[in-house]
């Protein structure tokens, strides 16, 4: 239920990404309202071509969610071709039940001021007749033209600041910028150095070999590249494109031969398919507190399973909690990371804050926040929502001889399970 003091998300949509499905049903709504006259196959078929198109350069595909749920919807771009140069907003969309609340304010404001950050000096639209009141409230004025049917309108951003409730330098939740990505995946690579994990793996693994090795989650490549030096085929995976692309960098000074073992996945692990017919898996880098309940944890260890040969083996390492939350996971307030200079002078300060927990049910969501700031002043600001499901030893272990493994290894030290479990 949306409250009206509830804190929008604006969320970026991209194909493949974790809110596309959410997307894809918020804009069936939209199209069944301003093309009910169209098939439903033809409305898909827009739809999905919308979808299709997002990387391509300035242009934007954005989703406005309140206490989680899908409200409204942008699709905008930097103009080429009618208007070259000018910020063209294509589709503008707001659920019936949250209109005249503020949310379409709230998300015209965020687009305008991605266009300010781009130095855009001018915004048009076509607007269908019912909002024509809306886009005059925000500043548009009719040109005087039509398109389709409907009214050309367009504004000035030049000498405007935006709305009172945004920076004056305006700091975006959710930037789109690539770049943010690449430098927080830069980021990662800096953070996570570590290596016992991967000489543990080379003394289980001992002389067997070549193997073929799976990693879901390979991040930027810490340990599938080692190994595939060791002369082990390597098959990694992320949800983060970033992240493959700074595992690319990361293997572009190895010889070809230990770059033909390496292949790369862009996929969602908790709901693609994983490939088989591997020797291991490996789930490291506390990888089961990255997700977000016990049934997709549970799901990543039947994929697993699903992708091991028969006598295949699983290396499993991650932290562990027993018993019900402790007291101080609720505490409110925000709490500040640790930041850290790029080479090139870019600033991450990362924060987090507690906005729900269970207790019992061991559930816990967060504000993840990024600030970045560049050499420049500019600020852009990276923010979402996590939830996590501190996994408990016997779940893990139950889980494993549900699908037929044997742990072969074990080291159970308080708050850290790692096992090397044999698939039957």
């Amino acid at each position: 239920m949306m409250t009206e003091n509830a804190e929008p998300d604006i969320v970026v949509v991209a194909p493949g990404c974790l809110d596309a499905p959410s997307f894809l049903a918020l804009g069936r709504d939209y199209l069944a309202e301003i093309l009910s006259d169209r098939p439903a196959e033809e409305r898909e078929a827009y739809l999905q071509s919308m979808l299709a198109r997002q990387g391509e350069p300035d242009r934007w595909l954005l989703m406005l969610k309140v206490v989680g749920e899908p409200t409204g919807l942008v699709h905008a771009k930097i103009d080429r071709d009618d208007r070259p140069g000018w910020g063209y907003i294509l589709e503008f969309y707001i659920r019936p039940q949250s209109r005249n609340s503020g949310r379409g304010r709230f998300l015209c404001d965020y687009v305008l001021n991605l266009f300010r950050e781009r130095s855009v000096e001018d915004v048009w639209l076509t607007a269908n007749p019912p909002p024509e009141g809306f886009w005059r409230s925000c500043g548009f004025k009719e040109t005087g033209e039509m398109e389709g049917g409907n009214k050309i309108m367009a504004m000035s951003l030049h000498n405007t600041s935006g709305s009172t409730r945004l920076s004056q330098k305006p700091t975006l939740w959710f930037h789109p910028d690539a770049d943010l990505d690449a430098r927080a995946a830069e980021w990662y690579d800096q953070i996570e150095t570590g290596t016992d994990d991967v000489e543990l793996i080379r003394k289980l693994i001992g002389d067997r070999g070549p193997l073929r090795i799976l990693e879901p989650m390979c991040g930027t490549g810490r340990i599938l590249i080692p190994l595939a030096m060791d002369g082990h085929e390597l098959v990694g995976i992320d949800i983060s494109k970033a992240m493959l692309d700074r595992a690319c960098v990361n293997s572009e000074h190895l010889p070809e031969e230990v770059r033909r073992r390496i292949s790369l996945i862009h996929a969602d692990v908790t709901k693609d398919i994983w490939p088989q017919d591997f020797d291991v898996v490996i789930l490291v880098g506390n990888w089961a507190f990255q997700l977000p309940t016990a049934e997709v944890q549970e799901r990543c260890i039947a994929s697993a399973a699903t992708s091991l040969k028969p006598g295949g083996y699983l290396f499993h390492d991650s932290d562990h909690m027993e018993g019900e939350l402790p007291e101080n996971w609720g505490v409110p307030g925000i709490k500040e990371g640790k930041p850290w200079t790029s080479p090139d002078g870019v600033l991450f300060e990362p924060s987090s804050e507690t906005i729900w927990y269970d207790a019992a049910a061991r559930l816990h969501r967060s504000r993840r926040r990024t600030v970045v700031t560049y050499p420049d002043g500019r600020k852009v600001q990276a923010e979402h929502i996590v939830q996590k499901h501190p996994v408990s030893q016997g779940e893990i272990r139950g889980w494993l001889e549900e699908r037929g493994f044997t742990i072969e290894w074990a080291d159970e030290t308080e708050g850290r399970i790692t096992y090397w479990a044999r698939k039957e």
